[in-house]
């Protein structure tokens, strides 16, 4: 399954993390005229096939193909490149080397934020989402480990660095979207030499917006309606509902409204600064950033 046609290359792709400017960045290829993206924001193409730590319901396409990848994209046109940005890759074991084998010549995009505030932020996403089912409290989800390796970057993202060449993988770290936002968008599309004068309308808006739900019963009635799907086997159609925009939208308009989390408790901001103290050193050599700030 290796790609060799020039009309098949991808010129970039993009690995995660979640919950740390993905939306933001993909926003600013989206609306660049000389950036084509499929119409999924995730194809979850190169994952794994039976599944890892962070999606366990086996979400990867890989069975069906190359082909079918390439039919997501636009067809190549002069002038113009494409490609797709996802956050599922960074972690999985699969998906470096599948990249490497497919397109041992695409640009790797990734972006990166202090592992305890994405950490934070991914507990408070999967709090809200209709199906996923995490700890009562973030503290218990400290104390229990969930999720906690996803914050170790340098563990998995050494992985890409050893599969391509460094100027063929471009770091953006949150911090930098938040306080420079402008300059970001001009070094991106720099790396992937398209017009740097273009001005994306995500430069005025906040990166995110924080979420919940109007009707608590709503939601739990959605994460039942997912387990039952997954206890008959119906996985067909619990994969329709969750690759949907429009089920979602819909749960969206009745039952989401902007919330405002409440801040990290101290203890476990100090307990998750300790776990990725070690990793974060290394990240600061790996991809030549100050990340003192994190520490």
């Amino acid at each position: 399954m290796i790609v060799k046609s020039k009309k098949d290359k991808i010129d970039f792709i993009g690995i995660g993390s979640a919950k740390s400017g993905s939306s933001w960045l993909a926003t600013c290829l989206i609306e660049h005229p000389q950036v084509n993206l499929p119409k999924e924001k995730s194809l979850f193409f190169f994952n794994a096939d039976y599944g890892n730590e962070y999606i366990k319901d086996n979400w990867s396409y890989w069975s069906k193909g190359i082909d079918w990848y390439l039919s997501k994209f636009p067809p190549v046109e002069k002038g113009k490149i494409r490609g797709e940005f996802g956050v599922s890759y960074l972690h999985d074991p699969e998906a470096p080397q599948r990249i490497k084998d497919n397109f041992p010549d695409t640009k790797i995009l990734v972006t990166l934020r202090n592992p305890c505030d994405m950490l934070y932020s991914l507990y408070w996403y999967n709090v809200n989402t209709v199906e996923a089912k995490v700890p009562e409290t973030f503290e218990e989800a400290v104390k229990t480990g969930w999720c906690i390796d996803r914050g170790n970057y340098y563990k998995y993202l050494r992985r890409f660095f050893d599969l391509f060449p460094r100027k063929n993988i471009h770091v953006v770290i949150f911090d930098d979207i938040r306080n420079e936002p402008e300059r970001v968008a001009f070094e991106l599309y720099k790396f992937l030499e398209v017009d740097t004068s273009f001005k994306p309308s995500i430069l005025d808006k906040k990166i995110y917006s924080a979420i919940g739900h109007r009707f608590w019963m709503f939601k739990q009635l959605g994460y039942y309606m997912f387990a039952v799907l997954r206890i008959l086997k119906l996985e067909k159609v619990r994969r329709f509902l969750i690759d949907n925009p429009i089920f979602y939208a819909v749960y969206a308009k009745l039952n989401v409204v902007p919330k405002k989390y409440p801040p990290m408790e101290d203890g476990s901001r100090n307990k998750l600064r300790k776990v990725y103290r070690k990793d974060i050193k290394k990240l600061e050599k790996l991809v030549k950033h100050d990340l003192s700030a994190w520490l």
